[in-house]
């Protein structure tokens, strides 16, 4: 999506397009010309850094940088703390050395998709782990406690960017993981859990508008497990 990447110029290309009787039209067509920052690129906005880290490291970054997107249609001045926060949100999901869930975990018969005591530990330790990359790039502690007060808190909600947060993760979820949920009913999870995870994901949502954006992809995805 033409939103996610950094447009450095536009590149304005003549092409001759023949038409009947032989007669040409020029057409001008506008191609961004994108400039891909990577990680250690020292041009690229901690953003773009975030961005980057996730789609190397992460196997669900597509959500990630999906609910990044999310956040910017429901608030377009949204923070660089806020997007950071967006797509570091679940960074802790793929350190699995020391990751020892307290409460109900994403696995198992007894999942409980609204446990405050795992939402806070899985939250808690995505900030912890995205703060340590952030103190490697150089940002400032007010820019860290900013970021890692949002992550926290992303599962629940609770001011107003927190709230944010947790609705764009709603849309994201119900839009980009839906089909992988249903995929994997019989395997890791029963549909009762997964139709209670999608009801969960969409009832948790307290920002208005974001209830609208998130109410059609939360119906096909009820459809589908139909």
């Amino acid at each position: 999506m033409v939103d996610r990447l950094s447009l450095k110029q536009v590149v304005l290309v003549r092409i001759q397009v023949p038409q009947p009787a032989f007669c040409y039209t020029c057409i001008i067509m506008r191609i961004p010309t994108i400039r891909l920052a990577t990680e250690n690129d020292p041009n690229a906005s901690i953003v773009e850094k975030t961005r980057n880290w996730i789609k190397k490291i992460h196997y669900n970054a597509d959500h990630l940088l999906q609910t990044e997107y999310w956040v910017t249609q429901l608030n377009s001045d949204a923070s660089d703390e806020l997007r950071v926060a967006c797509v570091a949100h679940d960074v802790e999901r793929v350190f699995k050395e020391g990751r020892v869930p307290e409460g109900s975990d994403e696995e198992g018969e007894n999942i409980i998709w609204d446990d405050e005591v795992y939402n806070l530990w899985h939250g808690t330790r995505s900030a912890r782990l995205t703060a340590d990359f952030l103190r490697a790039h150089n940002q400032s502690k007010e820019f860290i406690k900013k970021v890692t007060h949002i992550i926290e808190r992303h599962e629940v909600g609770g001011d107003d960017d927190q709230n944010l947060i947790q609705a764009a993760d709603s849309i994201s979820f119900l839009e980009v993981n839906a089909d992988r949920f249903i995929r994997n009913i019989g395997k890791r999870y029963t549909k009762a859990q997964v139709r209670a995870k999608f009801d969960y994901m969409y009832n948790r949502i307290q920002v208005p508008r974001a209830k609208t954006l998130a109410q059609p992809f939360y119906t096909a995805a009820i459809s589908k497990l139909s």
